[in-house]
């Protein structure tokens, strides 16, 4: 099922030698997965300016900008954009609101995982939780 899987363009493989045959065959068919712009999951989780979009015969020039969002902006994507999510050092997602006491003090700037929501139930709904202060 797994060979399938990956051999169809549904899954990736991951680890060396897994599956990596499967995951060629179907990257050079463009199938599933390989049809489009992606980044591998493994990726995505410390996703960054540096981060490899892989996929579609010829990725967009606004594949890296549509697939990181506001990941990459120090400053809010818009003025209703205002709570940051930052991740401790356990992997630890956390959120912060405008007026909690941490707020100022978090520079987006500092940690590719850091990333702005647009209201709470977003950040809880992507599996962040609310700062205790």
């Amino acid at each position: 099922m797994n060979a399938w899987m990956v051999s169809s363009g549904w899954a990736l493989s991951s680890g060396p030698y897994t599956y990596t045959i499967y995951e060629v065959v179907a990257s050079n068919a463009f199938a599933g997965l390989w049809s489009g712009a992606f980044i591998a999951p493994w990726d995505w989780r410390r996703r960054n300016k540096g981060s490899i979009i892989v996929g579609a015969s010829s990725v967009p020039g606004d594949a890296q900008e549509l697939l990181l969002g506001s990941a990459l902006l120090s400053d809010p994507p818009s003025p209703e954009c205002l709570i940051k999510g930052t991740v401790d050092r356990n992997g630890e997602r956390t959120y912060h609101s405008p007026g909690q006491l941490s707020y100022a003090q978090i520079d987006m700037t500092k940690k590719p995982a850091e990333r702005w929501f647009c209201s709470e139930t977003e950040a809880e709904a992507t599996g962040w939780r609310r700062a205790a202060q």
